[in-house]
């Protein structure tokens, strides 16, 4: 896994939160696994009910692979890093959750 281009999506979706709001209590985090190395990021949506809805974006390699709670959503190449967070921004629309611009 390569550390250096999960970041590179981090600060892409850093840049990218600062114009799309997304209506969360908190934003998505870089989660690191035992040797400290990060390897995924991700957050979690609660809707009226309560009920939690998962999203991370996982590096394994040769893919970006996008999960909604487990599910593997979709699958971009580590080459078309500048494709991932469409493709989250994507994935959480299809599921229903609201996004806006900021002005």
């Amino acid at each position: 896994m390569n550390t250096n281009t999960l970041n590179t999506v981090y600060n892409s979706m850093i840049n990218t939160m600062n114009m799309v709001e997304f209506n969360l209590d908190n934003g998505f985090t870089l989660y690191q696994n035992d040797d400290c190395e990060y390897t995924e990021i991700g957050r979690t949506y609660y809707n009226a009910k309560g009920f939690a809805k998962s999203y991370t974006i996982h590096d394994d390699g040769s893919f970006f692979i996008i999960k909604s709670n487990s599910k593997v959503c979709k699958k971009v190449k580590n080459e078309h890093v500048k494709d991932v967070i469409s493709s989250l921004i994507d994935v959480i629309k299809k599921d229903g959750h609201s996004l806006e611009m900021k002005h």
